[in-house]
């Protein structure tokens, strides 16, 4: 990642095409938003302000040395409009700050590499700063699952949107598989819904960080998180290991079983694509 004009990150793609007034108001590479992130807050990023609203998480490091750090926010200057942030912050340089700061880095990249497919989080801007990087993501119209949907389990009526919602979402994740990516950290808090009903994912979790020996292979990661998000949704459980099949939770479900029992296999290899998982929800919405 390079220096642009006025300090903007600039990245490979289009970041030169983020607008001007944007590009320099965020652009201050040695500014940081100071003071602790909580909701009410207010973060400023070079000239651009930023009021932090509910969620907002921070996740400190067990050795202290770094924060990563997600709110929601309103962009005060210099345009108006509903964001989401994701930072991480380093306060000395440890191996794990260095790597915080790297894979953020890295999802800004891809989040600009995959701008064009629909349904994707939409990257405003990149913005290192001192011991910092911050990205600056598009908040559509929406909220969160649980903001939408209540508490699970989900009524009849509330499984209706779900069931409707939910091709958006699956649509989303078989782009970024197609493009050898996948989410890898699906929840409930972490999925927008649209005010046309869309299901969408609010960031690219773990898709730019390389994995580890243990993880799971990532297409088959999505399938497992997808099912157990819609498990959780009809039985108001999690899966366990084996999972009850959710119709002897909820007799009204029993249809359910042949689709979310496979998809939530111990074994990665044993899991359906998602393109099948997909078609399976999609029927459920007619």
């Amino acid at each position: 990642m390079t220096a642009a004009p006025g300090g903007m990150a600039s990245m490979p793609g289009d970041m030169a095409s983020v607008p001007g007034d944007i590009a320099a108001a965020l652009g201050s590479a040695a500014a940081a938003p100071g003071g602790p992130w909580r909701a009410g807050a207010k973060v400023r990023l070079g000239q651009a302000a930023f009021l932090l609203h509910d969620p907002v998480t921070v996740e400190t490091a067990p050795d202290r040395g770094h924060e990563l750090r997600r709110a929601r926010a309103r962009q005060l200057t210099p345009v108006a409009r509903d964001v989401w942030l994701i930072q991480a912050h380093s306060f000395r340089p440890t191996p794990g700050a260095g790597r915080a700061l790297d894979d953020l880095a890295a999802q800004g990249l891809l989040m600009d590499r995959l701008r064009i497919l629909p349904g994707l989080p939409r990257l405003i801007a990149a913005v290192p700063g001192a011991g910092s990087e911050t990205l600056v993501v598009a908040f559509p119209a929406a909220g969160t699952l649980p903001e939408v949907m209540g508490a699970v389990p989900y009524p009849r009526h509330v499984l209706d949107l779900l069931w409707r919602g939910l091709p958006a979402l699956c649509a989303a994740l078989e782009a970024l598989h197609a493009r050898g990516f996948a989410h890898r950290a699906l929840h409930e808090e972490g999925l927008l819904v649209t005010v046309d009903g869309r299901i969408l994912p609010r960031d690219l979790g773990a898709a730019a960080f390389a994995g580890t020996g243990g993880d799971e292979p990532g297409p088959a990661a999505d399938v497992h998180d997808l099912a157990a998000l819609v498990y959780r949704a009809v039985t108001g459980i999690r899966p366990g290991s084996p999972p009850v099949p959710p119709g002897m939770l909820r007799p009204d479900a029993a249809e359910l079983d042949d689709v979310l029992l496979p998809a939530l296999d111990q074994d990665p290899s044993a899991r359906p694509p998602l393109a099948r998982l997909s078609r399976s929800l999609r029927h459920l919405a007619l």
